[in-house]
């Protein structure tokens, strides 16, 4: 095993009893192993596109035919309507935030040392919000983790806020946002933007966490920044565009910018390293309880 990306450790979370070895980066489970369907091809077609529209050193035409198997090459005209959807309005309020770079695929080593719960506020497993040593935690003798983390951040903003396109209801029973959003976008009929706020505000600083709105989603977002430098339990935004089409054909395009809260972090890098542990080790039990 050489890595260990998110949604492979997510997949482990949701299903730690089915959970066998993994040789290389593949998963021998054949319950873990999915055919890229039609949904999953749009979904991919339209990450491309709009990260196109973002780095335009990015060759769509070329991406598309590279990711898209032969067999779903039909999703990419329904990807083309989404995209134009997004890019009447979503696009130009992502531009307006600040776009930073679209990151590559990155593969790193993680470490981090499990030091109990501190005294000091601005202290997180260890390390203080300048970078420099816990004074009161340097000299605690803490378990000590490293492991490998592989994945794709879609996108980075300027303030460092990582940045997901989720797709969902398409071929389907179809889907809405869920609430927790910071603006909504509806196409369809007669309905137009309708400027909707669920909760959150555009910076998230007080929002509900987004742990408690999509649990994946937070994990995904939250490993995606470590993969960036991010320090665990320190302040963290998460950035969620989800595109959803409704079972009338209705498309809302919701922006989430909600915080990942500090204990969450802590427990799914905790949960992260004892994963890497099992799989490398051989282990099919899971190492904490689901």
């Amino acid at each position: 095993m050489k890595y260990l990306s998110p949604t492979t450790f997510i997949k482990y979370l949701n299903c730690p009893h089915q959970v066998k070895l993994l040789k290389i980066d593949k998963v021998v489970d054949e319950d873990l192993v999915r055919e890229q369907t039609m949904a999953m091809a749009t979904g991919t077609a339209v990450d491309i596109m709009i990260k196109g529209a973002c780095n335009h050193r990015i060759k769509v035409a070329e991406e598309l035919d590279r990711a898209i198997e032969k067999k779903n090459k039909a999703a990419i005209l329904l990807a083309k309507e989404l995209y134009e959807c997004y890019e009447k309005g979503p696009l130009i309020e992502l531009k307006k935030e600040g776009i930073g770079y679209t990151a590559a695929e990155m593969e790193i080593e993680i470490e981090w040392t499990d030091f109990p719960l501190c005294q000091l506020e601005d202290c997180h497993s260890g390390v203080l919000n300048d970078g420099d040593p816990c004074p009161l935690c340097k000299n605690i003798n803490a378990p000590k983790y490293k492991s490998t983390l592989m994945g794709l951040p879609d996108l980075v903003l300027t303030d460092g806020t990582v940045v997901d396109w989720k797709a969902q209801g398409m071929f389907g029973k179809g889907r809405k946002p869920m609430d927790g959003y910071c603006r909504c976008y509806v196409y369809g009929g007669a309905k137009a933007f309708h400027g909707k706020n669920s909760g959150s505000s555009p910076k998230g600083d007080d929002d509900v966490p987004m742990e408690l709105i999509n649990k994946d989603w937070a994990i995904q977002i939250y490993l995606y920044s470590r993969l960036l430098g991010h320090h665990p339990g320190k302040k963290l935004r998460c950035g969620i565009e989800n595109i959803c089409v409704d079972s009338d054909n209705t498309v809302y395009i919701a922006s989430f910018r909600n915080p990942i809260s500090s204990t969450f972090q802590l427990d799914i890098e905790k949960k992260f390293h004892l994963a890497w542990i099992a799989l490398t080790t051989g282990t099919t039990e899971p190492p904490f309880a689901s």
